[in-house]
């Protein structure tokens, strides 16, 4: 959220301006933010098994699990997706981007 509380909107224009809007407003110089949206990352845009993830940062994989669901959390909570982002038609609410653990996809 910026300084008016009002929710960013997160780009989809690319890697770099993606990353960086998420530096600005979300995770700054905070290590440990980064390493959890790496292991969001990982999870989410490599597919990565929660045990790997688990095994490559050094942790037990409900810590990694919690990590990764309450950060996709806190990241649904600042950041509205930008539409039509590959040709979606429909805006994005609240629910969209990142998967949601309390709404399974079928």
């Amino acid at each position: 959220m910026n300084s008016k509380e009002a929710k960013v909107l997160l780009p989809r224009t690319g890697p770099d301006h993606f990353w960086k809007t998420i530096q600005q407003h979300y995770a700054g110089e905070d290590e440990l933010t980064w390493k959890r949206l790496a292991m969001v990352a990982l999870r989410e845009n490599a597919g990565w098994p929660i045990e790997l993830i688990a095994a490559a940062f050094g942790h037990h994989k409900g810590h990694v699990s919690r990590s990764i669901e309450g950060t996709k959390k806190e990241i649904r909570k600042r950041f509205r997706a930008e539409p039509d982002f590959l040709g979606c038609d429909a805006a994005f609410d609240d629910n969209h981007g990142f998967s949601d653990p309390d709404r399974p996809q079928s």
